[in-house]
């Protein structure tokens, strides 16, 4: 069955403007155009979409109000925002019931290339409770000493911008959240963010204030008693990733994706945290890995982080390994954090056995140097690294 996209508008030009753009899909997706939220609303309750994009500025209901009734009545439901000019109110309600912001007017190819990559990551996810609960997360579990040390860095004044990052650096899930708002087109220009410092930077002080201080950005509850284990492990690979990256020469760029994935590549356990019912439902490492790919796809964060996200564990079982392709830097990235992440989970043991990909790491070059990582994740083993 072909998904089914639903594009919202008040305007029937525009509508049809998309119809046109959208013609030479019509043999992979089902389209469908609504003008108007309730109109939209009328058309889901007949047949729920896969996703949905909507304008903001409508008359009667806006695209917010349109937003918040599908994560209510449809929460599996992909929700984009395709829209002009959108005062600062708007936006902060859109940051807990959408996934990506496109400003008008928008690249076809760019906004068509989105959707099919949410789609092909949530494919790759076989439970539809966990495709639910990725979809309906606005904020992953998050550690409250970081909130409330961010809550009062904020709250002083106008720290600098490199202690915020540092102290964001600790937490994956404000991690996750702050690269997908700083790479919505409301704060820039809707391309991903590949840097946390960037994106804080491109955020601001106030946006992070209003965010945090003001409790615009309320933290999920973690029911999950191993969450804090998580959080610790997940820095500590970030900072050995970063130490190897850093150590084998890669480009900056390749080192921030690395240490970034390896701060985010248990996104799926903290999903699954938030959500006990949706945990109940996903079954090994293959599941949680796509899970968290797929939410960090959701809101549009770098393809070489949700990559090495998605194969972490498995790097072999990535698409373009398995095609043959020239090895390219996502390559790179990927063979890092699969690396910190094997041997921070193995606290730092020794371990040549199946777990840990050697004919991978050898095809970039890196496999002579797993003694060296060993030792480096025996120093950390225990107490984790964050930003630097």
């Amino acid at each position: 069955m072909k998904p089914v996209i639903l594009f919202v508008d008040d305007e029937a030009k525009i509508l049809q403007g998309l119809k046109r753009s959208l013609r030479p899909l019509r043999n992979e997706w089902d389209v469908d155009f609504a003008v108007g939220g309730a109109e939209a609303l009328a058309k889901l309750a007949e047949r729920p979409a896969d996703v949905v994009v909507s304008d903001m500025r409508m008359p009667g209901m806006d695209g917010a109000t349109l937003l918040d009734r599908v994560l209510a009545e449809h929460p599996a439901t992909v929700r984009f925002v395709l829209s002009g000019q959108c005062d600062e109110d708007i936006v902060y309600r859109l940051t807990g019931n959408s996934h990506r912001f496109f400003s008008k007017p928008c690249d076809a190819e760019r906004l068509i290339a989105a959707i099919r990559e949410v789609l092909a990551r949530r494919a790759r996810v076989a439970a539809e409770p966990a495709r639910r609960a990725a979809a309906q997360a606005a904020l992953l579990p998050g550690d409250p000493e970081v909130r409330g040390a961010l809550r009062a860095a904020l709250a002083a004044g106008e720290p600098p911008l490199s202690e915020v990052t540092g102290i964001v650096a600790r937490d994956p899930g404000l991690t996750a959240k702050m690269l997908q708002l700083a790479g919505s087109a409301y704060f820039g220009t809707g391309s991903p963010v590949s840097s946390l410092g960037q994106a804080v930077q491109r955020l601001g002080a106030e946006t992070l204030r209003r965010l945090i201080v003001q409790d615009g950005l309320p933290a999920p509850t973690a029911r999950d008693s191993a969450v804090p284990e998580l959080w610790r492990r997940s820095r500590a690979c970030a900072g050995l990733a970063r130490q190897i990256a850093k150590g084998e020469g890669l480009a900056a760029e390749e080192v921030e994706a690395a240490h970034l994935a390896g701060l985010l590549h248990r996104t799926g356990d903290l999903v699954l945290a938030a959500d006990p019912a949706a945990g109940a439902a996903v079954d090994g490492e293959d599941q949680r890995a796509a899970l968290g790919a797929y939410l960090l796809a959701l809101w549009g964060l770098p393809a070489a982080i949700v990559e090495a996200v998605a194969f972490h564990h498995a790097p072999h079982h990535a698409p373009h390994h398995a095609s043959g392709r020239t090895p390219d830097p996502a390559d790179r990235v990927l063979a890092v954090v699969h690396a910190a992440a094997h041997l921070v989970a193995r606290e730092g043991a020794p371990d040549d056995g199946p777990g840990l990909d050697l004919q991978f790491l050898d095809g970039q070059g890196l496999g002579p140097r797993l003694p060296a990582w060993t030792e480096a994740a025996t120093r950390i083993a225990g107490g984790g690294m964050g930003h630097d």
